[in-house]
């Protein structure tokens, strides 16, 4: 593989003029091109109406749209984020001017609280004998970047530079020939990595927006992270690459109600000792991207009630449980999802009772009705979770009936919850493996 100094790096200034050139009978010619993506590490899911019509519904962070083509000439974008009581303007109206043979990214950047739209333009035309990259500074907690673009495990130096960017500024898009890569990225004047991809496959006629992004995935874990993650943003939406030593986070919990204290060992290292019924290690750990062998064993035994192999995912939070009865114990991985919203809680429910049947979750107001109204959670299995919940901050109730009945077997427990925080409610026996269950809430 060439060094990146022998690389072509075509700066695409003479593309535009190539393409003004063209016969302006093509009917291409008149097409514009749009492209949103959600960027802002503490905002709620958003929709996005272009033109007074609904173009997107339900953009999540580091999510990416389609391309769209449009019309050039002006059109109007509107940015409302999705809160537990509807929608809330977030960015606009605003006007873009779209531009004939342009493609317009629309990403929505900062925090909630100083949310706006930043517009980047690229001629959809380039020489697709190449991949043509375009990046940009996407993560506001993060200052000035020097950007290296290099060969697989190619040493750093000044010449590795392709660009310095700071928050919200984005480099002249280049063309590289086809092959892998490995991005970098350093503080100014530095060497030291403070992101890592590892290797990277760009192929001939590829076209890539990358946005170094906030990386939402941080625990409580003593083993710090890259701040940043890569947004590789294609024709066809994007994909979150994490710096390739992050490893991923996880906790443990014993919820097998019939199961001693139990010592956990991770590839035969000691984790937690003693965990009883109901307990949860803490801080998270944070494993290498692999497959792991994880036992709870028994305390003051050999007997090893859980030993199974974990995999690992690279940039992913897990909690890991045990749960059933001692004689079918059985572990239950949850991926965890860390990022904060600033407008809202975030709940989930978990049900880990093996004696039960399926259940209906009611999160209501204090002293609600439940017989008038509809579950929150319906049919929940053992095992199962629902999707993670925006709520407002406030107590609520939290009750659980056998599906279908809307008489308790437990709660209402109440529960008090704040925005940009994340609960689990787990479901649980609560006295020995009888028909008496509880509900226990987990802040993440």
């Amino acid at each position: 593989m060439k060094k990146i100094t022998t690389l072509i790096l075509v700066f695409l200034s003479s593309l535009l003029l190539v393409a003004c050139n063209d016969s302006d009978s093509d009917s291409s010619n008149s097409v514009a091109e749009v492209r949103v993506t959600h960027a802002s590490p503490d905002a709620p899911k958003v929709n996005i109406t272009y033109d007074g019509k609904s173009l997107i519904s339900g953009l999540d962070f580091a999510q990416s749209s389609a391309i769209i083509p449009t019309t050039h000439g002006t059109h109007t974008v509107l940015v409302e984020g999705l809160v537990p009581s509807g929608t809330v303007t977030l960015i606009g109206p605003e006007d873009i001017n779209a531009l004939a043979r342009i493609r317009f990214d629309i990403v929505a950047v900062s925090n909630v609280s100083s949310i706006e739209s930043l517009v980047i333009k690229t001629p959809i035309a380039f020489d697709e004998e190449f991949a043509r990259v375009t990046v940009a500074h996407l993560a506001p907690l993060v200052s000035t970047l020097d950007v290296h673009v290099t060969s697989p495990l190619e040493a750093l130096s000044a010449l590795t530079v392709i660009g310095s960017l700071s928050f919200k500024e984005v480099l002249d898009p280049v063309l590289v020939t086809d092959g892998v890569y490995q991005i970098r990225l350093t503080e100014p004047n530095s060497l030291t990595p403070i992101y890592d991809s590892g290797e990277i496959t760009l192929s001939k006629g590829s076209d890539l927006l990358v946005g170094a992004i906030q990386n939402v995935q941080i625990t409580d874990s003593v083993t710090p992270k890259s701040p940043i993650a890569l947004t590789v943003i294609g024709t066809g939406g994007g994909d979150v690459v994490y710096n390739q030593t992050d490893g991923g986070d996880i906790t443990f919990a014993q919820l097998s109600v019939d199961t001693d204290p139990v010592n956990i060992t991770v590839n035969g290292n000691s984790v937690a000792n003693d965990v009883d019924f109901q307990d949860f290690t803490s801080p998270f750990i944070t494993l290498t991207a692999a497959n792991h062998n994880i036992k709870f064993t028994t305390a003051g035994t050999n007997f090893d009630p859980i030993d199974a192999d974990q995999v690992i995912d690279n940039g992913n939070t897990y909690t890991y449980l045990a749960v059933g009865k001692l004689a079918e114990i059985e572990p239950l991985v949850l991926t965890d999802d860390p990022r904060s919203i600033a407008t809202e809680a975030k709940v989930r429910v978990v049900n880990t009772i093996p004696l039960a049947d399926n259940v209906d979750i009611y999160i209501t107001a204090v002293g609600a009705d439940i017989t008038t109204l509809e579950p929150t959670v319906s049919d929940l299995a053992f095992k199962a979770s629902s999707d993670y919940m925006g709520l407002d901050s406030g107590t609520y109730d939290v009750t659980m009936v056998q599906a279908g009945t809307t008489i308790s077997i437990a709660g209402p427990t109440p529960f008090t919850i704040n925005k940009g925080k994340i609960y689990t409610a787990f479901t649980t026996d609560s006295n020995g493996g009888t028909i008496d269950y509880g509900l226990l809430m987990r802040l993440h």
